[in-house]
Order: C-alpha cells, then structure tokens, then sequence
C-alpha cells in the first residue's frame, strides 16, 4: 500500500512541477530533477545564479500553494 501511496504521490508532484511556468520548471528540472548545482544550472539556463535562486525560491512557494491538501504532511 505504501509504495501505492507513495507513487500516487510522486505523480501529484510531478504534474504540479510540469504546470509551472516555464521560467521555474526549467530550474526545478535543473537542480532537483537533473541534480545540477546552482552554478551548473545558471550556465545551462543562461542566467545568473542569483536569478536561478530567486526562480526556484518562487517555484517551491507556487508548488507548495499547489500541493497544499493534496499530499501528505511529510513533505
């Protein structure tokens, strides 16, 4: 049942991540998906890393509004 849940949960995120607009699902592929640093991701992004930071700071603060109720307290 857990393993259920746990990819229930998985696609709940994977969908909110891939409805992000462009500018932070790219830094969110980037760094969590792709495991890039956040210099890596700056250069394969053409930004700065100061702007990598701000955008995945705005991404978990839009996927947490979105994620609200719909996954378990653990994340």
């Amino acid at each position: 049942f857990d393993s259920v849940e746990s990819q229930d949960t998985n696609d709940i995120i994977k969908t909110a991540v891939l409805s992000l607009p462009a500018k932070y699902k790219d830094v969110v592929l980037c760094v969590y998906y792709n495991e890039m640093t956040i210099a890596e991701a700056a250069i394969v992004l053409r930004v700065a890393e100061g702007t990598v930071k701000s955008r995945l700071s705005r991404a978990r603060q839009k996927l947490k509004s979105a994620l609200e109720g719909r996954v378990s307290d653990e994340l």
